[in-house]
């Protein structure tokens, strides 16, 4: 489970992110969920280490999203 005292990542909610990726938040919510973090909704603010576990899955993904902006 994610420790209170973990950092923030500044302004980056669930929903953000799974925009940001081209994914639904739902999908991120159950990644988090099956990596042991509580994630209760799209609006909650993921910690760094959430970040980084995200990128490291997620990272094609983004790749694939950018491209078509």
């Amino acid at each position: 489970m994610a420790k209170a005292k973990d950092k923030k990542v500044k302004g980056k909610k669930i929903f953000k992110i799974a925009k940001e990726y081209n994914l639904s938040h739902t999908t991120l919510t159950e990644f988090l969920q099956k990596k042991g973090y509580k994630v209760s909704g799209p609006n909650d603010t993921v910690t760094e280490e959430m970040y980084e576990k995200i990128l490291a899955r997620f990272s094609d993904e983004k790749q694939k999203a950018d491209k078509l902006r």
